[in-house]
This record gives structure tokens, C-alpha cells and sequence, in this order.
């Protein structure tokens, strides 16, 4: 009971603090997605449309990116010799589809915090986005800006800069993943440690190995025992030795044990027992969506609460919810179920993914299309392979005789592709 009392306080906090910050992005909300230009690819060339197919900007690029802080990045053909690009030159369009910044870069990446990483002259550095250079082009490496902060590599040496570009990292780093929650995983020699934003290392370098922080904690590998960080640099030894402990999601992280999975709290302790089994040959890791996880069990896949009290059983296979359906596999074929556990999308589909944003990848007879919660194709199956814009939520990327198109959840095609 004391574990469930700490799980629910900090769900309470998680969720207060997610409302207060929705409240804020109300507050200062940009124009919404549907009113940014999205990439249209015809005639081998890409150009932007507007939400709903209206053209904006005529297919004359080889690349057109999804926006970001209202620009696009594009890439033209070189006049002359591409050595050393990523497909030609690129540059940015604006949110009316004008080229804002001219194709000059070898490479570049998405603006962040009103800054891009842009590569020239084989060197990475940063551009406003009035393509004016704010640091310098003397890097190898560059990430994006993260609260204020990038990692930028260096004759094979990491530092942190700030957005005036001066060092604010106490000693170079050998590794440094990318910020995740205003703290980032870092090597020096052979141990890992952890550094946040203003370039303090709130763990010196100590771990075997350390991964990325989510919800306010960061799982790290000492000695074949693992332990959980917060952004304090308290440091939390598991209850238990595990084979392996995951990020946390919904204040829980899933572990293995012996070939079985469980789940701790963030102070380390056991919160499911490691009960279920792992399938061999089966890579999923269970995790909490929306308070329910699927798991394997000696009776099938099935469905837990956060109390390991067990919800629904008796599939073959299960994928999580996200919202309120699911995808379960009974003998070869998939359909979708209801949090009750009711069958409300029939067993029709070979293969069957995750709803997001109401819309589920699916395969029949080797070509995929899209369905919507009522189980209603919205886009139909024709494609040979769609994959999720991890970057936009809502879009799809569609592959058809290796040419791309660009979906939205309601099925509109923004291409022109001929069978």
C-alpha cells in the first residue's frame, strides 16, 4: 500500500505539473499544425501544400522537410560538385514558402530555441533564421539547442555551449548523448556520469553505462547493479539485482529478472514482482500507457493494471494502448480491443499497430494502409510500407514502387505518384 500511495503522489505531481505547462503553451500557442505547410512529393521533386492538397510551393527540391519553428528546410542540386553534402545544398523556406535562407549548406539540422545546426565547408556550426552565423563554423559535431544549451564536438573532444557559443562544460567530454530533460549522459575514459545545462555534473563519471532521463529520473549501471538518478545527482540502489531496468513511464520502470518482467518506483523498490514471462524471440518490453500494460503470461498475452491486477487475457500476442484501443493477435490474424477487453475492430488485418491520433498502421496480403477507430480505412491498402513522422504528430510517410508520399490521419495524399 505504501508503494501505491508513492506511485499515486507522484502521478498527482506529474500530471499537475503537464496541466500547468499545457496552460502555458495555451497561452503562447503558434499557429496550429494544420496550418504549416507539408511536404509534397511529385515528379521526383518536392515542393509544400497546404493542409487539405492546395499547393504552395511547386515540387523544384530534392528534399522538403516538415517545419519546424515556422521554417523548412530544403535541399537543391548542386551546380557543381556535391562532395561532401547530404543529397546537395540546403537552406530554408518560410512559413509563406519562400526560400527565407538560400541553399548554401552541406548539411543541416531543425531550429531549435531559434537556432539551427547548419554544416559548410565540412564544419558544423549555428545560424539564426535570418542565416546569420551565431557560432562559429569550427565543429564536427553539433546537436540541437536543449534549454539554452548545446554539446558540439571538437577534434574528437565534447564540450557544452551556451547560446553565445562560450564553453560552460568544466572539462571536455569523450561521449555526451543528447539533453533529455535538462540533463544529458556523459563519458569520460571508460565511466559514465551525468551533466546538466548550466554544465555541472551533478553525477561525476562512476557508471558502467548511463541512459537517457525520463520523468524526472535517469537509470545507470554500476558493478552489475543498477541504480536510479534523479536530477539532484541523489543516487537510488534497486531493492533488487536485475537484469535489466528501463526508462520510466507513468512513474514506473519495467525490469527483468531471470528471464521474467516486473516493475520498481522511482526510490528503487519493487512495485510488480518480475511474474511475467519473456517471450523468446520476442524483443517488446512491456510499459505503462494510460495506466495499463501488456504483458505475457503462461495463459497468453494479456493486459495489468499499475497493482499487477490482471485485466484481460487470452491473445496470442498484444501491443499497448494507446487511447482507448489496443491490438491483439488471436491464430494469425489482428484486430482491436476496448479497455473492457471487447473485441470492437474484427481479427482482419496480418499485421496491426498502435492507434495514434486515432489512426493504426495495418497490413493485408503484403500492402499496408490506415484505419481509423471505428475500424474504417482512411487510407487504403496499397502501400508498400508506411512508417510514423516521429517528428509530427498526425502524419505518415508512405513508400509506394520506393517513391514517398506524405499521409495525414485523415488519408490525404500529399504526392502525385503513378501505380
Amino acid at each position: 500500500m505504501k508503494h501505491f500511495k508513492n506511485y499515486l503522489a507522484f502521478n498527482l505531481n506529474l500530471l499537475g505539473g503537464l496541466i500547468a505547462t499545457g496552460i502555458n503553451l495555451l497561452s503562447a500557442q503558434k499557429p496550429s499544425l494544420r496550418q504549416e505547410p507539408i511536404p509534397y512529393f511529385a515528379d521526383s521533386l518536392w515542393g509544400y501544400a497546404l493542409p487539405g492538397k492546395r499547393l504552395l510551393v511547386k515540387p523544384a527540391y530534392l528534399h522538403a522537410s516538415f517545419f519546424s519553428e515556422g521554417m523548412g528546410a530544403v535541399c537543391l542540386r548542386c551546380s557543381s560538385s556535391c562532395e561532401g553534402t547530404r543529397m546537395g545544398l540546403w537552406g530554408y523556406c518560410d512559413l509563406s514558402g519562400n526560400l527565407k535562407i538560400e541553399p548554401q549548406f552541406q548539411d543541416v539540422q531543425d531550429f531549435r530555441e531559434g537556432k539551427a545546426g547548419v554544416k559548410k565547408n565540412g564544419r558544423w556550426g549555428f545560424i539564426d533564421k535570418n542565416g546569420m552565423p551565431v557560432i562559429a563554423f569550427a565543429h564536427d559535431t553539433v546537436y540541437p539547442f536543449h534549454e539554452g544549451v548545446t554539446a558540439v564536438k571538437t577534434e574528437g573532444r565534447w564540450l557544452l555551449l551556451n547560446s553565445n557559443g562560450q564553453v560552460v562544460s568544466r572539462a571536455p567530454f569523450d561521449e555526451i548523448k543528447p539533453f533529455s530533460q535538462g540533463v544529458a549522459a556523459f563519458r569520460r575514459g571508460s565511466l559514465w556520469g551525468y551533466v546538466n545545462t548550466q554544465g555541472r555534473e551533478i553525477v561525476p563519471p562512476r557508471f558502467n553505462y548511463a541512459d537517457d532521463f525520463s520523468e524526472g529520473f535517469g537509470v545507470a549501471e554500476y558493478n552489475s547493479l543498477y541504480v536510479i538518478v534523479d536530477k539532484s545527482g541523489n543516487i537510488k540502489k534497486t531493492e533488487e539485482v536485475y537484469d535489466f531496468v528501463g526508462n520510466f513511464k507513468e512513474g514506473l520502470a519495467v525490469t527483468l529478472k531471470n528471464g521474467h518482467f516486473g516493475f520498481i518506483t522511482p526510490d528503487g523498490n519493487v512495485f510488480i514482482p518480475n511474474v511475467y514471462p519473456k517471450v523468446p524471440g520476442v524483443e517488446q518490453y512491456p510499459f505503462f500507457s494510460g495506466g495499463i500494460a501488456a504483458v505475457p503470461s503462461p495463459f497468453g498475452w494479456g493486459y495489468v493494471d499499475v497493482n499487477g491486477q490482471e485485466l484481460i487475457r487470452g491473445f496470442d500476442k498484444a501491443r499497448n494502448f494507446f487511447g482507448d484501443l489496443a491490438p491483439v493477435r488471436q491464430g494469425v490474424l489482428w484486430g482491436y480491443i476496448n479497455r473492457k477487453g471487447k473485441l470492437v475492430i474484427p481479427f482482419l488485418y496480418d499485421e496491426a499497430w498502435e492507434m495514434h491520433h486515432g489512426v493504426a498502421i495495418v497490413m493485408k496480403n503484403k500492402k499496408y494502409g490506415l484505419i481509423n477507430t471505428n475500424g474504417e480505412l482512411v487510407s487504403p491498402f496499397k502501400w508498400d510500407m508506411i512508417e510514423r513522422v516521429e517528428e509530427k504528430n498526425g502524419y505518415f510517410k508512405a513508400y509506394l514502387n520506393s517513391k514517398p508520399c506524405i499521409l495525414d490521419n485523415k488519408g490525404t495524399e500529399y504526392c502525385q505518384i503513378q501505380p
